[in-house]
């Protein structure tokens, strides 16, 4: 009987040193701000819902796939810091880290820091309500804080708008679905030099499949989206045969070139 009392109140003091362990990492903690990306207007804002007040001197935002249009950022540096109107942080002057042009990376910081009270936002969206997010089906943006202390926290990442989903392959326009409004995007782009884009800057002109080529096989990737969405019948009514066996091998053609090209 001594011995299972033993073994019951070891299991407890196991069980409470855990609890409170994992009490400790909770309380530990720190707040994560949440980065919310607008679908439809590519606009982006930092918002503090964490419940207390976060201490930041940096930010940065990156993509993977180049979804960062800097002429859209309304960066706080020259804005809305000192320098600015104030609104964000009248007190400091900040700096731009990352170089213009960058499609990957939009970063700043200042000597100072910001209190970024809970409830409040940080609009990086410009008055023309046009955020610096480019508009393709590849959701990965990453968006880090530095606070006062010199720690990292990772800031959670909220899309919202077309209807709380990703945009489909083939959808061009972004209106939600991949219909006839899309193929003219796709014609447009077919054999088009889209070298010096990101990946989310060549999908807008029909890179479909993401190898830097507008080409046959995005042609191929739209028309099984566009079937799979609207049926056969109407592929047939938007590219009727043989006009459509005459655009493959009118791709096959012109990729044969461009790798006959690059070749030699």
């Amino acid at each position: 009987m001594g011995h299972v009392f033993r073994v019951v109140v070891a299991v407890v003091l196991v069980t409470w040193s855990v609890s409170i362990a994992a009490r400790r990492a909770v309380a530990q903690a720190p707040p994560r701000p949440v980065l919310e990306v607008n679908r439809e207007s590519g606009g982006i804002v930092l918002r503090n819902d964490t419940g207390q007040r976060v201490d930041i001197v940096a930010y940065s935002i990156s993509s993977g796939v180049g979804a960062l249009n800097p002429q859209r950022w309304w960066s706080i540096a020259g804005h809305t810091d000192a320098l600015g109107d104030g609104s964000v942080d009248p007190s400091n002057i900040w700096f731009k880290f990352s170089m213009p042009g960058n499609n990957s990376d939009l970063s700043e910081g200042t000597i100072g820091e910001l209190f970024f009270s809970s409830g409040s936002v940080i609009d990086l969206t410009p008055p023309t309500g046009l955020g610096p997010w480019i508009r393709n089906p590849v959701e990965d943006l990453v968006a880090q804080l530095k606070l006062t202390d010199g720690s990292d926290v990772a800031a959670l990442i909220e899309y919202v708008g077309d209807g709380g989903l990703p945009f489909e392959v083939g959808d061009l326009n972004f209106d939600g679905s991949v219909d006839e409004a899309d193929w003219p995007v796709l014609r447009d782009g077919l054999l088009m030099d889209l070298g010096g884009l990101s990946q989310a800057q060549a999908y807008q002109l029909g890179d479909l499949n993401g190898d830097g080529v507008g080409d046959v096989h995005d042609f191929d990737v739209f028309k099984r989206a566009f079937v799979s969405a609207n049926g056969q019948a109407a592929w047939s009514q938007l590219v009727p045969e043989p006009g459509a066996v005459w655009v493959w091998f009118f791709l096959w053609g012109g990729l044969a070139k461009a790798r006959h090209q690059r070749q030699r």
